[in-house]
């Protein structure tokens, strides 16, 4: 009888051996989701929730080679984080540990020393670090009666379910594709400003609002109500005044909330069979925010934030003020030369701010009106919207559906076709009508005396004919230099109104009492007189209803004058073109 029963003892202990390797071997090679107190985990090793929804463990973004402690979907491949214990303090290699310290901080050591606070709640020992199924990364009781601290109390850029946002508890926007330190946005729900006794959704761009929702009225929907018309509304949001939560719907399909870092919100749900996320719902345009990518400098909302690409460009001709911010906006790479300048077109544009509009109809003459003014530095014409001009440097340009004409030094312009042409064409013409005219006054004049040209340019009755032919309706002068001298007091200061690319503008007093504005050509101009009969309609034409009347001219050796009309309460350029 002892001889069985001890018989049966060894057997017992023969069959236990092999369980308890079996459960050695399960605990060895189970994933863990905690880590003790006097535990760590190295970069390599992750922690993965119960039923292994989530991962924490060291990760690289994008490009980066730095180091982040962060937390992102177990079965998502190529998985973004959607919080991260160190964005503004990575560690610079795999050197990185996730652990205790003796006084009951969790921190992140590196391989120097040096560390970084993720919980601080010193003075207990009793307690570990855990990933939840729901994504939330906690410090709690050894015996999970009471959770310390928690990542949903500080979110980074994504929000998921059961996480409750408020003012004091924001999404923050990562700076880059490749950098998770804190962006420029911010998102968070509470008090409208315009009525706090309401509740919304409220981005910040660099502390200041630049949009928001509808206010919450109880209604699942009220908050982002074109949810309502994708038929599937993906998310139900619960909120009170103060705080917002919400479930995806589905509940099972996983189900985030991004601020992107160009400053957008973003609700995508996971595709489980095509292993993507599909986006549902994004607003707004980051490109709303004003001048967001300083003076000069382009917006285009189109580009992808899952990309290392920019959102911020500079045009044809322009280099960023600061290499490492696109944000700074864009300085020009050759000054303007005014008289020498070129234009370019940027097409897919909306307009800059501050434009000033022209009651021309050409486009011609719009374009002709920013090139004879040296600060103009754009313009755009269309039929429906007629002429504008912009002075200075461009604010808030972006991409959208008009073509806005850059002026660019001539160096800078690659190939377009040269304008000098047109721009020159009008104010010469007028001159050669000028010279046309007076040849004919002096040999009417010198016939009476006996005298005669040898090679007249064209005969009076050819020159009056094709005036007349167009239906001007005015009379034109031929006043000697000493009338316009005697007009003008000798082109005294006093009497100067301004000076344009081809000469300075005076105002004038002719004899019968009318006040005229003389446009004294500079001999620099680079004005010449070049074949005229081709021109001779164009000068004709140019005597249209928009523009100031061309009076007449006067012709003395080498000096070229124009007399216009004089408008009192005008600008200079009025004067020189009869634009405004």
């Amino acid at each position: 009888m002892l001889v069985e029963i001890s018989y049966l003892k060894k057997c017992a202990v023969v069959l236990l051996i092999p369980s308890v390797l079996a459960i050695r071997c399960f605990s060895a090679t189970r994933p863990r989701d905690t880590i003790a107190f006097n535990e760590s985990i190295s970069d390599g090793q992750n922690l993965v929730s119960s039923n292994k929804k989530f991962v924490l463990g060291f990760f690289s973004p994008g490009a980066s080679s730095h180091r982040y402690i962060g937390v992102w979907y177990n079965s998502v491949p190529r998985g973004t984080a959607v919080w991260i214990a160190n964005r503004n303090d990575p560690v610079q290699d795999k050197s990185g540990v996730l652990k205790f310290d003796e006084v009951g901080n969790l921190i992140v050591k590196n391989g120097t020393g040096s560390s970084f606070i993720v919980a601080s709640e010193m003075g207990v020992r009793d307690r570990e670090a855990a990933i939840l199924d729901t994504g939330n990364f906690v410090l709690r009781m050894t015996d999970r009666s009471k959770i310390i601290w928690e990542s949903f109390a500080s979110p980074t850029d994504t929000w998921l379910p059961g996480m409750n946002i408020t003012l004091g508890n924001l999404l923050k926007s990562w700076k880059s594709y490749d950098d998770p330190a804190t962006g420029d946005y911010t998102f968070g729900f509470g008090p409208s400003i315009a009525n706090p006794s309401a509740s919304q959704f409220i981005i910040m761009w660099n502390r200041i609002s630049f949009w928001t929702s509808e206010s919450w009225n109880g209604d699942t929907n009220s908050l982002i109500p074109v949810l309502k018309s994708m038929g599937i509304i993906p998310v139900s949001f619960q909120c009170d005044n103060l705080t917002c939560m919400y479930t995806p719907n589905p509940a099972d399909i996983m189900t985030k909330i991004v601020l992107d870092q160009s400053g957008s919100l973003n609700i995508t749900q996971f595709n489980s069979e095509a292993k993507l996320w599909t986006l549902l719902w994004r607003h707004p345009d980051s490109c709303d925010v004003s001048n967001l990518c300083g003076v000069n400098g382009v917006c285009n909302s189109s580009v992808s934030v899952s990309t290392s690409e920019s959102i911020c460009k500079c045009p044809e001709g322009f280099a960023p003020q600061e290499q490492s911010n696109s944000r700074k906006g864009c300085t020009r790479k050759t000054p303007l030369q005014c008289n020498g300048d070129r234009f370019i077109d940027m097409l897919n544009m909306t307009f800059p701010d501050n434009r000033q509009k022209l009651s021309v109809v050409e486009k011609s003459e719009c374009e002709f009106a920013c090139m004879e003014n040296c600060s103009c530095t754009a313009y755009a014409h269309s039929l429906s919207d007629g002429c504008s001009l912009w002075h200075g440097n461009l604010t808030h340009l972006q991409n959208g559906v008009e073509t806005l004409h850059l002026r660019v030094a001539a160096s800078e312009s690659h190939g377009h076709k040269m304008l000098w042409i047109a721009y020159v064409l009008p104010p010469v013409a007028f001159l050669v009508f000028c010279l046309i005219s007076f040849i004919w006054i002096r040999r009417w004049k010198n016939k009476g005396k006996g005298k005669q040209h040898d090679h007249p340019l064209v005969m009076a009755s050819d020159v009056m004919k094709l005036w007349e032919s167009e239906d001007t309706g005015s009379h034109f002068m031929m006043l000697s230099f000493s009338q316009i001298e005697n007009a003008t007091d000798n082109f005294s200061t006093k009497n100067k109104l301004g000076e344009g690319g081809f000469g300075p503008v005076y105002k004038g007093n002719l004899p019968n009492g009318q006040d005229v504005a003389v446009k004294r050509l500079a001999a620099n101009s680079g004005q010449g007189l070049p074949e005229f009969k081709n021109e001779i309609l164009l000068i004709a034409k140019l005597q249209h209803s928009n523009l100031v009347g061309l009076l007449g001219c006067c012709i003395d050796g080498e000096e070229m004058l124009l007399i216009y009309e004089y408008m009192p309460n005008k600008s200079l350029d009025f004067f020189l073109f009869g634009l405004f």
